[in-house]
């Protein structure tokens, strides 16, 4: 649900009783004065949604206003993608995942969006201290997933290292599992082979349940 302030009662109202984040969007939200400093895949994604070569075939625009809260609350209502990724300063990025990034991505994926590090889900990172920090790339379901297309088929060891490592969270969590993998898959779906095959017919091509 979503509530407006109406400044003539001083309350805030309901206004939209079913906040649903749209599958695609035509909108990209990142600090593009850092972008020569991102992970590759993501300068890549980025260039192609700009010149129209993504999936849509559409060239999206931009839109920054560098509070995350405004950026996310207009990506919800309109669909697309915003992210505060890791770069070569940041490389574990500089959302905290307690306070920031884990609240807002539970927000994103129940109106039915998506949360990534880039490649993981922010929701399966295990919290090892309060002022953890990581990347995330959050929005439309079909647009996130697109990006995190770009990190699959990245073959940078040092990209593929950090990303395991983030989700193991002083072995919490052991990325090479098969159980972790199942669970992804279910999730995510199987995007471009990335996930051990299952054989639940019931699970669809991005993670929902066929008819």
């Amino acid at each position: 649900v979503g509530f407006t302030l109406d400044e003539r009662i001083g309350e805030f109202v309901l206004t939209h009783p079913n906040m649903a984040i749209p599958s695609r969007g035509k909108i990209y939200s990142f600090n593009e004065a850092n972008r020569w400093d991102w992970d590759a895949p993501l300068q890549k994604y980025v260039t192609d949604i700009q010149q129209g070569l993504g999936d849509t075939k559409s060239r999206y625009s931009s839109r920054y206003i560098g509070s995350m809260v405004a950026d996310v609350h207009r990506t919800l209502q309109y669909g697309g993608i915003f992210g505060y990724p890791a770069d070569n300063k940041n490389p574990d990025g500089k959302l905290r995942l307690l306070y920031e990034a884990a609240p807002m991505a539970f927000l994103v994926e129940q109106a039915g969006g998506l949360a990534l590090t880039g490649k993981h889900r922010i929701m399966e990172i295990p919290p090892v201290s309060v002022h953890q920090r990581v990347p995330c790339i959050l929005g439309s379901r079909g647009d996130v997933l697109e990006m995190r297309r770009y990190y699959v088929e990245s073959q940078d060891p040092e990209l593929m290292l950090r990303c395991q490592i983030r989700l193991q969270g002083a072995q919490a969590l052991d990325d090479s599992s098969e159980e972790f993998f199942r669970l992804e898959s279910i999730f995510l779906g199987e995007f471009n082979g990335d996930s051990l095959p299952h054989n639940d017919e019931s699970i669809g091509e991005f993670g929902g349940a066929n008819p």
